[in-house]
C-alpha cells in the first residue's frame, strides 16, 4: 500500500509510521526524518527503509535501491526493528543493542 492510496498524503510522520505499525507493515521511505531513531526507535516497528537517492534522481535509482531492498529480503534479511539505509546497491542497517541503539554496517 502506498501512502497516496491509504489516503496519507499530507499527514504527520508519526501517523504514518502509526498506520504501518497497526498494519505490522515495514515503511520504506525518501523521507530522511524518519532515521531519526531516538524519534522512531527501529525497534518499534516492523521495519523502516529509507532510500537514499543521488540529489537529482532518475527512475533507474529507484529501480536499483529497490533492487537492493528485495534481493537482501530474498537473502534471509529481515527488516523487523531494525532502520535500513539503502543507497545504490548497499544496505546499512541500524539494529538497536540492549545497552542503546548502535549502528552497524
Amino acid at each position: 500500500m502506498t501512502v497516496r492510496e491509504q489516503q496519507l498524503c499530507g499527514q504527520p510522520d508519526s501517523h504514518v509510521i502509526d498506520i504501518c505499525t497497526a498494519e505490522k507493515r515495514c515503511l520504506i521511505t525518501l523521507d530522511i526524518d524518519f532515521a531519526d531513531t531516538l524519534t522512531y526507535p527501529p525497534e518499534k516497528y516492523a521495519g523502516i527503509i529509507l532510500l537514499r537517492l543521488p540529489r537529482k534522481p532518475v527512475l533507474s535509482d529507484i529501480d536499483v535501491a529497490v533492487d537492493t531492498v528485495i534481493e537482501a529480503l530474498k537473502h534471509g534479511a529481515d527488516v523487523a526493528g531494525k532502520l535500513w539505509v539503502v543507497r545504490r546497491k548497499t544496505i546499512r542497517q541500524f539494529v538497536p543493542s540492549k545497552n542503546n541503539a548502535d549502528p552497524q554496517a
